[in-house]
């Protein structure tokens, strides 16, 4: 019931002050009803970062085919310390320094659903490609002169084995739908990062993701 309200919820100070003491659950179904209805824009959602989303248990951010800036964005992303999913895609107005911003700051991220069009995927296969972890040998972290070599030619396995580790990008993404990305774009990004799941289904993803109503991971 509150969601038909969410307009007059964020115009009105002392209402929109109450926003603040729902539950994570309640918080999301207002904030996906307003996505829905196409009332999230620069200016809700900086209202909506201030009073509805600071939460450490908020852990979903879905703002797919919103036309939100990367100063709206970000402080949504900053405002949610502890997100594990975000979902962009169709946010025409995001740049690439917006979105290799949003990986960076939110280092529980374990998935990303993006493009939807071509700017989009163009930002996001740029901003990935980036954004791959880098392998570095153990020894190189702790300041041994003696490691040369590439790292990244001891391959994945060597995880394993504790002769390299992950040091640098993206590393805690496990999870990527991007239904609208090129065939040599998935290829590239494959072989760089072979531990990415790519363009999974809601049915081989853990049930967290899928909290709070939003469903964000399904090849649509």
């Amino acid at each position: 019931m509150l969601a038909e309200w969410f307009e007059e919820l964020l115009s009105d100070h002392e209402a929109a002050s109450v926003l603040c003491s729902l539950p994570p659950c309640s918080k999301a179904a207002m904030f996906a009803v307003a996505r829905r209805k196409g009332l999230l824009d620069d200016e809700s959602l900086a209202e909506v970062a201030c009073e509805c989303l600071p939460d450490d248990a908020w852990n979903i951010l879905d703002v797919s085919s919103t036309p939100i800036s990367n100063e709206a964005f970000l402080r949504a992303v900053n405002a949610c310390p502890n997100l594990v999913a975000v979902d962009i895609t169709g946010c025409e107005q995001l740049t690439r320094a917006g979105v290799r911003e949003c990986l960076t700051k939110c280092p529980r991220l374990k998935v990303l659903r993006c493009g939807g069009s071509d700017k989009c995927d163009r930002v996001a296969q740029s901003v990935l490609l980036e954004s791959c972890p880098k392998l570095v040998k153990r020894d190189e972290v702790e300041g041994s002169s003696d490691s040369e070599g590439d790292a990244e030619g001891n391959g994945w396995e060597a995880l394993a084995d504790g002769e390299v580790q992950v040091s640098a990008g993206a590393v805690a993404l496990e999870h990527l739908v991007f239904p609208s990305a090129a065939p040599t774009f998935l290829g590239q990004l494959e072989q760089r990062w072979p531990r990415l799941r790519l363009n999974v289904t809601r049915t081989s993803i853990s049930p967290v993701y899928f909290s709070q109503g939003h469903i964000i991971l399904e090849v649509r």
